[in-house]
Protein backbone atom coordinates (compact mmCIF):
# COMPACT_ATOMS: atom_id res chain seq x y z
CA UNK A 1 0.00 0.00 0.00
CA UNK A 2 2.86 2.38 0.78
CA UNK A 3 4.45 1.64 -2.60
CA UNK A 4 1.29 2.89 -4.25
CA UNK A 5 0.18 5.72 -1.98
CA UNK A 6 3.41 7.33 -0.83
CA UNK A 7 5.41 7.32 -4.05
CA UNK A 8 5.23 9.96 -6.78
CA UNK A 9 2.89 9.15 -9.65
CA UNK A 10 5.61 8.04 -12.07
CA UNK A 11 7.05 5.58 -9.54
CA UNK A 12 3.56 4.24 -8.82
CA UNK A 13 2.98 3.70 -12.54
CA UNK A 14 6.31 1.87 -12.83
CA UNK A 15 5.44 -0.29 -9.82
CA UNK A 16 2.01 -1.17 -11.25
CA UNK A 17 3.43 -2.01 -14.67
CA UNK A 18 6.75 -3.66 -13.78
CA UNK A 19 6.95 -4.97 -10.20
CA UNK A 20 6.80 -8.75 -9.97
CA UNK A 21 5.95 -8.66 -6.27
CA UNK A 22 2.29 -9.21 -5.50
CA UNK A 23 0.09 -6.30 -4.47
CA UNK A 24 -2.76 -7.09 -2.10
CA UNK A 25 -6.27 -6.77 -3.47
CA UNK A 26 -7.26 -4.47 -0.61
CA UNK A 27 -4.36 -2.10 -1.34
CA UNK A 28 -5.19 -1.98 -5.07
CA UNK A 29 -8.92 -1.38 -4.47
CA UNK A 30 -8.23 1.28 -1.83
CA UNK A 31 -5.71 3.01 -4.08
CA UNK A 32 -8.03 2.94 -7.12
CA UNK A 33 -10.92 4.34 -5.06
CA UNK A 34 -8.75 7.05 -3.48
CA UNK A 35 -7.21 8.01 -6.84
CA UNK A 36 -10.68 8.18 -8.40
CA UNK A 37 -12.06 10.34 -5.58
CA UNK A 38 -9.09 12.71 -5.73
CA UNK A 39 -9.25 12.90 -9.54
CA UNK A 40 -12.94 13.76 -9.42
CA UNK A 41 -12.37 16.33 -6.69
CA UNK A 42 -9.44 18.10 -8.35
CA UNK A 43 -10.92 17.93 -11.83
CA UNK A 44 -14.30 19.13 -10.57
CA UNK A 45 -12.91 22.24 -8.87
CA UNK A 46 -10.90 23.13 -11.97
CA UNK A 47 -7.47 22.66 -10.39
CA UNK A 48 -4.94 22.14 -13.18
CA UNK A 49 -4.21 18.55 -12.17
CA UNK A 50 -4.33 16.83 -15.53
CA UNK A 51 -6.35 13.91 -16.75
CA UNK A 52 -3.93 11.38 -18.22
CA UNK A 53 -1.92 10.47 -15.12
CA UNK A 54 -4.94 9.94 -12.84
CA UNK A 55 -6.56 7.78 -15.54
CA UNK A 56 -3.38 5.75 -15.92
CA UNK A 57 -3.18 5.29 -12.14
CA UNK A 58 -6.82 4.26 -11.72
CA UNK A 59 -6.87 1.97 -14.76
CA UNK A 60 -3.46 0.55 -13.89
CA UNK A 61 -4.57 -0.28 -10.36
CA UNK A 62 -7.77 -1.96 -11.57
CA UNK A 63 -5.93 -3.85 -14.32
CA UNK A 64 -3.26 -4.92 -11.83
CA UNK A 65 -6.04 -6.12 -9.49
CA UNK A 66 -7.39 -8.33 -12.29
CA UNK A 67 -3.88 -9.58 -13.08
CA UNK A 68 -3.15 -10.36 -9.43
CA UNK A 69 -6.43 -12.28 -9.19
CA UNK A 70 -5.54 -14.29 -12.29
CA UNK A 71 -2.03 -14.98 -10.97
CA UNK A 72 -3.46 -16.19 -7.66
CA UNK A 73 -6.07 -18.32 -9.46
CA UNK A 74 -3.92 -19.84 -12.21
CA UNK A 75 -0.66 -19.90 -10.25
CA UNK A 76 2.80 -20.69 -11.51
CA UNK A 77 3.74 -21.77 -15.00
CA UNK A 78 5.04 -25.21 -15.97
CA UNK A 79 8.72 -24.37 -15.38
CA UNK A 80 8.01 -22.73 -12.04
CA UNK A 81 7.98 -19.35 -13.80
CA UNK A 82 5.11 -16.95 -13.51
CA UNK A 83 2.37 -17.79 -16.00
CA UNK A 84 0.52 -14.53 -15.49
CA UNK A 85 2.28 -11.15 -15.47
CA UNK A 86 -0.04 -8.70 -13.67
CA UNK A 87 1.87 -5.72 -15.05
CA UNK A 88 0.56 -6.47 -18.54
CA UNK A 89 -2.99 -6.30 -17.20
CA UNK A 90 -2.13 -2.98 -15.57
CA UNK A 91 -1.02 -1.57 -18.94
CA UNK A 92 -4.19 -2.83 -20.63
CA UNK A 93 -6.33 -1.47 -17.76
CA UNK A 94 -4.66 1.93 -18.02
CA UNK A 95 -5.33 1.97 -21.77
CA UNK A 96 -8.98 1.06 -21.25
CA UNK A 97 -9.46 3.73 -18.59
CA UNK A 98 -7.84 6.42 -20.74
CA UNK A 99 -9.93 5.43 -23.74
CA UNK A 100 -13.18 5.42 -21.78
CA UNK A 101 -12.58 8.90 -20.38
CA UNK A 102 -11.00 10.64 -23.37
CA UNK A 103 -12.44 8.53 -26.24
CA UNK A 104 -9.01 8.41 -27.88
CA UNK A 105 -8.40 5.14 -29.76
CA UNK A 106 -5.67 4.82 -32.38
CA UNK A 107 -3.46 7.53 -30.91
CA UNK A 108 -3.63 5.88 -27.51
CA UNK A 109 -2.64 2.49 -28.90
CA UNK A 110 0.31 4.07 -30.71
CA UNK A 111 1.39 5.99 -27.58
CA UNK A 112 1.28 2.85 -25.44
CA UNK A 113 3.14 0.83 -28.07
CA UNK A 114 5.82 3.52 -28.25
CA UNK A 115 6.00 3.56 -24.45
CA UNK A 116 6.22 -0.19 -23.94
CA UNK A 117 7.91 -1.16 -27.24
CA UNK A 118 6.23 -4.57 -26.92
CA UNK A 119 4.60 -5.70 -30.15
CA UNK A 120 2.62 -8.50 -28.47
CA UNK A 121 0.69 -5.94 -26.41
CA UNK A 122 -0.88 -4.20 -29.42
CA UNK A 123 -3.75 -6.68 -29.81
CA UNK A 124 -4.91 -6.71 -26.17
CA UNK A 125 -4.49 -2.94 -25.88
CA UNK A 126 -6.41 -2.41 -29.13
CA UNK A 127 -9.21 -4.70 -27.97
CA UNK A 128 -9.43 -3.05 -24.54
CA UNK A 129 -9.41 0.46 -26.04
CA UNK A 130 -12.15 -0.34 -28.55
CA UNK A 131 -14.40 -2.09 -26.01
CA UNK A 132 -13.88 0.68 -23.45
CA UNK A 133 -14.71 3.38 -25.99
CA UNK A 134 -17.78 1.49 -27.20
CA UNK A 135 -19.11 0.99 -23.66
CA UNK A 136 -18.36 4.59 -22.68
CA UNK A 137 -20.02 5.96 -25.84
CA UNK A 138 -23.08 3.88 -25.03
CA UNK A 139 -23.51 5.37 -21.55
CA UNK A 140 -22.05 8.90 -21.53
CA UNK A 141 -20.30 11.66 -23.45
CA UNK A 142 -16.59 12.32 -23.52
CA UNK A 143 -15.12 14.50 -20.81
CA UNK A 144 -14.01 16.92 -23.52
CA UNK A 145 -17.52 17.16 -24.98
CA UNK A 146 -18.81 17.73 -21.46
CA UNK A 147 -16.38 20.61 -20.96
CA UNK A 148 -17.45 22.18 -24.24
CA UNK A 149 -21.05 22.14 -23.01
CA UNK A 150 -20.17 23.43 -19.52
CA UNK A 151 -18.19 26.36 -20.92
CA UNK A 152 -21.01 27.17 -23.39
CA UNK A 153 -18.63 27.04 -26.33
CA UNK A 154 -20.61 26.87 -29.57
CA UNK A 155 -19.78 23.71 -31.45
CA UNK A 156 -21.37 22.66 -34.71
CA UNK A 157 -21.69 18.91 -34.80
CA UNK A 158 -21.16 16.78 -37.91
CA UNK A 159 -24.87 16.20 -38.38
CA UNK A 160 -27.80 18.22 -37.03
CA UNK A 161 -30.03 16.83 -34.28
CA UNK A 162 -32.99 14.80 -35.54
CA UNK A 163 -35.47 17.45 -34.38
CA UNK A 164 -33.98 19.97 -36.81
CA UNK A 165 -34.44 17.78 -39.88
CA UNK A 166 -38.21 18.37 -39.80
CA UNK A 167 -37.97 22.16 -39.58
CA UNK A 168 -38.30 24.48 -42.53
CA UNK A 169 -37.07 28.07 -42.83
CA UNK A 170 -40.40 29.66 -41.80
CA UNK A 171 -40.23 27.77 -38.47
CA UNK A 172 -37.19 29.77 -37.36
CA UNK A 173 -37.63 33.08 -39.23
CA UNK A 174 -38.81 36.27 -37.59
CA UNK A 175 -41.41 38.51 -39.15
CA UNK A 176 -41.16 40.98 -40.79
CA UNK A 177 -38.19 39.85 -42.82
CA UNK A 178 -35.26 42.29 -42.76
CA UNK A 179 -33.02 42.34 -45.80
CA UNK A 180 -29.66 43.94 -46.54
CA UNK A 181 -28.01 44.91 -49.79
CA UNK A 182 -24.83 43.09 -50.81
CA UNK A 183 -22.85 46.28 -50.11
CA UNK A 184 -24.16 48.10 -47.04
CA UNK A 185 -22.96 51.09 -44.99
CA UNK A 186 -21.75 50.23 -41.50
CA UNK A 187 -24.23 52.64 -39.90
CA UNK A 188 -27.17 50.97 -41.65
CA UNK A 189 -25.88 47.52 -40.67
CA UNK A 190 -25.53 48.61 -37.02
CA UNK A 191 -29.05 50.06 -37.05
CA UNK A 192 -30.50 46.82 -38.42
CA UNK A 193 -28.66 44.76 -35.84
CA UNK A 194 -29.83 47.04 -33.04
Amino acid sequence: AATLAMAPAEQTIKALFHDQDAFSAAALVAYACAAFALAVLTYGIAVPSGLFVPCILIGGALGRLWGEWLRATIGQGVDGGVAIQPGIYAVVGAAAMLSSVTRITITLVVILYETTNELYLITPIMAAVLVAKWVADRWSVSVYDLHIELKCIPLIKHSPPRELTRLVARDVMAAPVVTLRSIEHVGELAAVLD
